[in-house]
């Protein structure tokens, strides 16, 4: 089974022990080398000013309890409260991974990481001044703005990402051509590369769209 991230933007998310939302979904985070999904931001009211952005990782979702309408943690509303702050509004650095990992005493994810290359606009950043592991690590929202190229015409615009219920791995993009026209599902499989810098998705010259197959 899979869903998008179209339909689970703004559900609810729910700890572990509290009967009423910590905030609602505003992002998902994902390592661009596995294409597995490694954060949550979860937005919430932080007081009647302001709101707050945080990642959670995708280790306390409760994979057999969730729905495209509410997202349930298998942490308590006391340990995100006192958990090492990752904020969703400033760079991740694998320092802070760390810190974040060690209290929840989760093994650490990152032990083979990079392909695809860096954007500093798209990416939370590490500290050039540390050498820990590059996360790689992307924002969904950001990625639905690239456009899709194949020999460089462009073809489309990403609508959507794809990813497995089971394991949270993005599993392919959807392509728009137009506003009017339909998604077309363009498994990870079938990209060449993706240029960060100008934020866009090279599709390989064996891909078919959904029009020229059925001229074939």
């Amino acid at each position: 089974m899979s869903t998008s991230f179209n339909k689970i933007l703004n559900c609810d998310i729910y700890a572990q022990d509290d009967e009423e939302k910590v905030g609602t979904l505003d992002d998902v985070l994902f390592d661009s080398d596995t294409w597995d999904i490694r954060y949550l931001v979860i937005k919430f009211r932080e007081n009647i000013f302001k709101f707050k952005r945080v990642l959670i990782h995708t280790k306390a979702i409760n994979l057999k309890a969730w729905t495209k309408d509410k997202v349930l943690l298998t942490i308590s509303k006391d340990q995100l409260m006192n958990e090492p702050s990752v904020d969703a509004d400033m760079p991740v650095f694998r320092q802070m991974e760390t810190r974040y990992f060690d209290f929840y005493n989760w093994p650490y994810y990152w032990d083979d990481m990079g392909v695809f290359g860096i954007d500093p606009r798209a990416r939370l950043e590490t500290a050039s001044n540390h050498n820990d592991t590059d996360p790689h690590l992307r924002s969904s929202r950001i990625v639905r703005d690239y456009v899709f190229r194949q020999n460089e015409n462009k073809i489309g615009n990403v609508a959507d990402l794809i990813f497995s219920e089971r394991d949270w791995k993005i599993i392919s993009l959807t392509m728009k051509k137009h506003i009017y026209s339909h998604e077309e599902e363009i498994s990870i499989n079938e990209i060449l590369q993706i240029d960060w810098y100008d934020r866009s998705v090279h599709l390989k010259e064996s891909y078919l769209t959904s029009e020229e197959s059925m001229t074939l």
